[in-house]
């Protein structure tokens, strides 16, 4: 099991990512993985739950390297800030569904998932990871993908109501870098 000590990803250039993690082995010892792209997720409250957390994460790591795992309950500002370009229209009023979201994830657990490829780009990345998600509504998810997980489990959702489809994650690039930073000091100061 590879357990993180500390976190640096502040590259904003093209140049590979440098993670120092330490191995929870016998011997301890500690060795350096370069990652030449990096990404999240984040396991909503129903998705950091197990037996689903398990099935996620073993999906994902089909595909892409968990670099670590970080559980930890976010601020109304982290969960706002994040959301913020969906929720709030061009003239700056919130859409309807925008405040119930922010309160559905203010102190509920959370699992911020990072991931990473020594083989693809970012954007690569960010589209392999959307294609292990599938479609935003689980009604509508392929057998297969992780939003579908909600359909085997009998979760209900409902689009009107339910903030919770398990998993989150950037659709570009520069969204994973913006929401990076609005979840950094909890990453990185989390063991």
């Amino acid at each position: 099991m590879l357990v993180l000590q500390f976190l640096h990803i502040a590259r904003h250039d093209h140049q590979p990512y440098h993670i120092p993690m330490k191995e929870t082995l016998a011997e301890n010892s500690e060795r350096e993985h370069n990652f030449t792209s990096v990404s999240f997720v984040i396991l909503k409250p129903l998705g950091a739950q197990e037996p689903i957390r398990s099935q996620i994460l073993t999906q994902l790591s089909q595909h892409v390297t968990i670099i670590s795992t970080h559980k930890f309950s976010p601020s109304r500002e982290q969960i706002h800030n994040l959301y913020k370009p969906n929720g709030i229209d061009q003239s700056g009023t919130p859409k309807p569904y925008f405040a119930p979201m922010v309160e559905y994830f203010v102190n509920k657990e959370i699992e911020f998932v990072l991931l990473g490829s020594n083989q693809q780009s970012e954007d690569t990345l960010i589209k392999t990871i959307d294609m292990q998600i599938g479609f935003w509504n689980p009604n509508e998810a392929n057998r297969g993908e992780i939003r579908h997980l909600m359909i085997e489990h009998k979760l209900q959702y409902d689009l009107e109501s339910d903030y919770d489809n398990l998993i989150h994650s950037p659709s570009s690039a520069e969204d994973m870098r913006r929401e990076l930073e609005i979840f950094l000091d909890d990453i990185s100061n989390s063991s």
